[in-house]
């Protein structure tokens, strides 16, 4: 086998083991039954349906309110989070999801990319005009835009949810680390939730000693967490994990470039020639 052929080979592995990690399985019962299980561990939940990029909006909105409908069924304490891109930046899609959505159900939107920002955020505005309190928004520290968009949403009664993000600024890297904690300050007020998705237990560290019990850090379902859930423990922060689930093959576009990062591929890899000596993840403590 060559080189080429090997390193083919690998990544294929590779993916082929995130993909099966990191959703909670095909359909939305896999992810409700995850749901449960975390709920037993006092672990809350954020429930995504993965659209492949070929669905239709139509149908994407339909799997969307399925899965805030069985949310609120199933009393599992988790909201719903979306990507804009999905239902084509349609605030009317989106505000028929909000009115068919039961109240206490939180619905998020995430953007993919630094140029749908703007689309996502006004109707992230509009939404939560509409119901105060049951909306979230995703900022990412490595966009240098965030920095104003923690302006921008100031004063909307709206959730956040910091991330370091998988998608580069094509205006230009910003020190994320950094950045992440400069919002961190930015958006903190009384009473908003504010979501820390990150694996980073420095990062997690530092911004829990800022915001104490007010935050909430979120992690992704099949990534190392023994570094950073422990601080949020301490901290008295509730802990979040992300549950997507899709029949999607090959992996969604999120996932695979997370793949590009060299520290998940590095997880990932140790898992194939030493599973003996993984670090666990929320997929692995819930078969524990």
């Amino acid at each position: 086998m060559t080189g080429a052929r090997t390193g083919s080979w690998v990544s294929r592995t590779i993916a082929g083991r995130a993909a099966k990690a990191y959703l909670a399985g095909d359909t939305l019962g896999d992810a409700l039954e995850v749901c449960r299980a975390l709920a037993d561990r006092d672990l809350r939940s954020i429930l995504c349906f993965w659209a492949d990029g070929t669905d239709p909006p139509s149908l994407v909105a339909d799997r969307y309110l399925a899965t805030a409908r069985a949310i609120a069924a199933e009393g599992v304490p988790g909201y719903l989070s979306t990507k804009a891109a999905a239902l084509a930046f349609d605030p009317r899609r989106y505000g028929d999801l909000l009115a068919g959505m039961p109240e206490g159900v939180r619905l998020h939107l995430d953007s993919r990319g630094p140029e749908e920002q703007d689309r996502a955020l006004a109707i992230a505005a509009e939404l939560a005009a509409a119901r105060p309190g049951a909306v979230g928004v995703t900022l990412p520290s490595r966009w240098r835009r965030s920095a104003a968009d923690a302006h921008r949403v100031a004063d909307l009664d709206v959730a956040v949810r910091l991330v370091r993000g998988q998608w580069a600024d094509p205006a230009g890297e910003v020190e994320a680390d950094r950045a992440f904690l400069e919002l961190v300050e930015a958006v903190a007020r009384p009473g908003r939730i504010i979501g820390l998705a990150t694996h980073d237990p420095q990062v997690a560290e530092r911004s829990l000693a800022i915001l104490g019990p007010a935050a909430e850090l979120e992690q992704l379902y099949g990534f190392p967490v023994d570094g950073t859930i422990p601080l949020a423990r301490a901290a008295g922060a509730a802990v979040r994990v992300y549950v997507p689930y899709s029949r999607t093959r090959p992996l969604p576009y999120s996932i695979r470039l997370a793949l590009r990062d060299r520290e998940v591929r590095s997880w990932l890899a140790r898992d194939l020639v030493a599973p003996g000596r993984k670090r666990y993840s929320v997929a692995a403590l819930l078969r524990s």
